[in-house]
Formats: structure tokens, C-alpha cells, sequence
């Protein structure tokens, strides 16, 4: 095996693995879920509701007051606080 022919053989191997060309179902949906996010007025509530959805959480039918502790636990998290406070 050449120098040459090394970068070749690791394309050759590792190709299988590489992410598809074309978007997947999954990328269009996340694409579309943050472009909502980002057209609404209610960017707080919006992000809650994607963040719940990737989570398999319906927010529709819950209280002002489930909304309130599902923040409180969400705060929890160390990357739902660090992008709450980049809204500043």
C-alpha cells in the first residue's frame, strides 16, 4: 500500500457510514419544526413545543400549569438553560 492509496482505502471503508446525500424524513421534519420555531410569536412556547415533540410529548392539551413544570424540569438541563440564555 501506497501514501497515496491510504485516503482511498479509508473512503473505501468508511463510505457506509457517511450521512445520506438527500434529506431524510427526519432532517426535513426537524428543518420544518425549527422554521415554525423561528416564525412564531411565542418564541418561549414554541421552543417548549418543539423540544416536547422530539420527545414524543403532545403540549396541545396540557394546563398553563402542566406548561409551568415541565419548564421547571426542563431547566434541569444543562442545554435547555444554556439556550435560554442566549436569548439575551
Amino acid at each position: 500500500m501506497t501514501y497515496a492509496q491510504l485516503p482511498v482505502d479509508l473512503y473505501e471503508e468508511h463510505k457506509k457510514n457517511a450521512p445520506p446525500t438527500e434529506k431524510t424524513d427526519v432532517i426535513k421534519t426537524l428543518n420544518d419544526d425549527v422554521d415554525a420555531v423561528v416564525k412564531s410569536e411565542n418564541k418561549g412556547r414554541a421552543k417548549l413545543a418543539l423540544l416536547a415533540k422530539q420527545l414524543g410529548l403532545n403540549t396541545s392539551g396540557l394546563t398553563d400549569e402542566e406548561i409551568k413544570v415541565l419548564i421547571k424540569a426542563l431547566e434541569k438541563s444543562e442545554k435547555f438553560r444554556n439556550s435560554r440564555g442566549r436569548r439575551k
